[in-house]
């Protein structure tokens, strides 16, 4: 045999050697030999204890496994597709094109479930699964498909990392429920992931969100909600649920827009709310509105309910910087009024640059508290306020919870560079205030062009002018007061003219009629012992029309003018007659505002001969006066 002729016959060999084999192998794909030899085969290279049902081939690179687990302790996989990449060009490792799971339920860790290193997958797939993490978290229903998936050696992952797509239809975690969870993004390692879109309904609310890793946590980049309906112990359940992985895994939120939503406590309801927020950061939640840097925050809402009062179509606009809360705009309707605000906050001090209230009519017809604990220990740390701008414009305020009934309509008040409270100390400590009332009533007292006019001065409060005008009378007032503090001097100047008495509640007895006086009185201030040892001034004093009420009887009577004086808390009236004619009346008295046990303000009737000290109205008549004390 010829050299040639030995060549021609070696090729005749391998090739009907090749025959033979690819004639054996598509024999074994298409008899029952299939499944053992694919079980075998999977067995002595990649998965040791794999175990199969049934393996199926179909031409010409498509192979399915049945009723699978890949190990001992694996949960069984309804299905497994494998499509081997035709283009096989690394002998070290199998290249599959695409591998898919079809029906499982998985529990974590699912170290059983990694791909061995010597298999590379281009597309890694897995359809309606059910997969428990190791914090509880169940999602059902779950399709996920992975672009190259990758392993770290020597690492339990949960998942591979690569180009994620995942569909769920139900999530629930801690007691919520997401529906229908439709997640995009890459998970890569050395804390390089990014969500690049994540949607879902939860509490009958549509959210949506991105995300990008950090090593110092989860930056959001965009975060919206539409029609959200949250309570108050909803919230403070989620917050209890979250807070702390929350807390340790988000580090900033850039963006959040919340659309149509409501949100509500005892105290508060806000409705159709659409707010929108940026750069809010995480780090300190324990601080969180104060610790904000950069953060910005706009809201507006179809109303906010505050206790019983609604805020009608709000809007305002703020910014957050180095401690300070920057209120850069807030418009609303109240009390079928008006209000724009603007000022900024910090932890000690307000600063109001605008505050402007118009047409503003407040009802009072109960006695009634907003309970707002936060606001509440917000203002008893307050060390400062100070005032650019306020301006009341034709507003009113009616009293019916109580009688007596009072009123003030029309009201004006404009407040400019006022320093409200320093120190923790509350007053006018800069500024001036001027305020006007149209109208005013008090009981049955109606008054109408009201004027008060403060200012301050350096270390002085001057009273520059009050004057109210009422029926066929007015009262009207100037005065000091220096330093504003205890034991400040003051002094005070008042005119009044039919002044109903009933008016004034300082004396133990029911006291009616007209009165004109002058008053000019002074001393230091503070409390009561401070004004009882340095009140001192004059009192000029006349009465009309008057009526006292002595043991549920009545005396008329009038007082001419009379002085009455008063030197560093001691005050003393003159025994002054009674009218009119036939009343036959004296009345005198002295008493020491700082020692009260001598106090008297004897009443004396000479027809009946009758005694009263009316600072003790219970007193009996003095002695040797028989049967009653009636006058």
């Amino acid at each position: 045999m010829t050299k040639t002729g030995i060549i021609r016959l070696g090729i005749l060999c391998i090739a009907v050697l090749i025959t033979c084999t690819l004639a054996s192998i598509v024999f074994i794909l298409n008899t029952q030999y299939l499944t053992p030899v694919t079980q075998w085969l999977l067995r002595s290279t990649l998965f040791p204890s794999l175990k199969t049902e049934k393996a199926a081939y179909e031409f010409p690179l498509h192979l399915t496994l049945q009723k699978t687990r890949l190990t001992s302790d694996s949960p069984l996989v309804d299905s497994i597709d494998i499509w081997l990449n035709p283009y096989q060009t690394d002998l070290q490792s199998v290249v599959l094109d695409s591998l898919l799971i079809d029906g499982a339920e998985i529990t974590a860790p699912t170290s059983g479930w990694h791909i061995p290193h010597l298999v590379e997958v281009n597309q890694l797939a897995a359809k309606n699964i059910t997969y428990t993490t190791e914090g509880g978290m169940v999602l059902q229903n779950l399709d996920i498909q992975i672009e190259h998936p990758s392993w770290q050696k020597n690492q339990d992952q949960a998942l591979p990392h690569g180009a994620i797509q995942l569909y769920a239809r139900k999530l629930l975690w801690r007691g919520e429920l997401l529906k229908d969870v439709l997640l995009t993004g890459e998970y890569s390692p050395d804390k390089k992931s990014y969500i690049q879109g994540v949607s879902f309904n939860w509490r009958n609310a549509n959210l949506s969100l991105a995300a990008q890793e950090h090593p110092q946590g989860w930056d959001i980049t965009n975060l919206s909600a539409e029609k959200l309906d949250l309570s108050l112990s909803q919230i403070q359940q989620l917050q209890y649920k979250f807070q702390e992985i929350a807390s340790d895994s988000i580090n900033k939120i850039e963006r959040i827009d919340i659309l149509t939503s409501q949100f509500s406590s005892p105290q508060l309801k806000v409705i159709n709310c659409d707010l929108s927020a940026s750069n809010l950061s995480f780090n300190h939640p324990a601080d969180f509105l104060w610790s904000q840097q950069n953060a910005r925050l706009s809201l507006s809402a179809e109303s906010i309910s505050v206790g019983d009062y609604q805020w009608i179509e709000p809007d305002m606009n703020v910014s957050f910087s180095s401690g300070e809360i920057n209120l850069e705009d807030f418009n609303a309707s109240i009390l079928q009024g008006n209000v724009h605000f603007s000022g900024k906050f910090s932890p000690e001090a307000i600063n109001i640059h605008e505050a402007h209230l118009s047409g503003l009519k407040l009802f009072i017809e109960q006695d009634t508290a907003i309970k707002l604990p936060w606001i509440q220990t917000y203002f008893q740390n307050i060390n400062e306020l100070h005032a650019d701008n306020i301006k009341i414009q034709n507003s009113q305020i009616i009293q019916l919870a109580h009688k007596p009934y009072w009123q003030l309509s029309g009201i004006n008040l404009d407040a400019s560079d006022t320093q409200i409270s320093t120190q923790h100390h509350w007053g006018l400590w800069s500024g001036k205030l001027n305020v006007s009332v149209d109208s005013l009533s008090y009981d049955d007292t109606i008054a109408s062009q009201g004027v008060l006019e403060i200012h301050r001065d350096g270390n002085s409060l001057y009273l520059d002018r009050l004057f109210i005008p009422y029926n066929n009378g007015y009262i009207k007032a100037i005065g000091k007061w220096a330093n504003m503090d205890k034991g400040a001097p003051w002094k005070l100047n008042v005119e009044a003219y039919s002044l109903p008495l009933k008016l004034i509640h300082i004396l133990p007895f029911p006291l009616e009629g007209l009165s004109d006086f002058s008053l000019k009185a002074s001393g230091l201030s503070g409390d009561s012992v401070i004004l009882g040892h340095t009140l001192s001034g004059e009192l000029r004093m006349s009465i009309r029309d008057g009526n006292l009420a002595l043991n549920k009887h009545h005396m008329n009577f009038s007082m001419p003018a009379t002085l009455i004086s008063a030197d560093r808390g001691k005050i003393n009236l003159p025994e002054t007659q009674l009218g009119p004619e036939g009343v036959n009346a004296t009345i005198h008295g002295e008493w020491n505002l700082a020692e009260s046990d001598n106090d008297k303000l004897i009443l004396s009737l000479e027809k009946t001969e009758h005694q009263y000290n009316l600072l003790s109205p219970g007193d009996a008549p003095k002695e040797g006066v028989p049967g009653t004390n009636t006058p």
